[in-house]
């Protein structure tokens, strides 16, 4: 076996093992009859409210991008699409 597949597949067994431990589920809870200890749970997770703000105008005239990738790439705006 080359050095290379060994690395690669090392870290390729690692990744699994991180990712499928991160993935156990919750500490089975306590007995009825058990006395103290746990703390009591925090309730349901909820998330934040959304950021309610207005959609931007396009821009009317063509606009030029320079990315890493791809130099200069031309975006030509489109008017008269609803936002979902």
């Amino acid at each position: 076996m080359s050095a290379r597949f060994v690395s690669i597949a090392s870290a390729t067994l690692l990744f699994a093992l991180v990712t499928l431990s991160a993935q156990q589920g919750a500490a089975p809870a306590p007995a009825a009859g058990r006395q103290g200890g746990a703390a009591p749970a925090r309730g349901v997770a909820t998330a934040p409210p959304a950021i309610q703000w207005s959609t931007p105008p396009a821009p009317t005239a063509t606009v030029a991008l320079d990315t890493g990738v791809q130099h200069m790439v031309w975006v030509v705006p489109t008017r008269g699409f609803i936002q979902p």
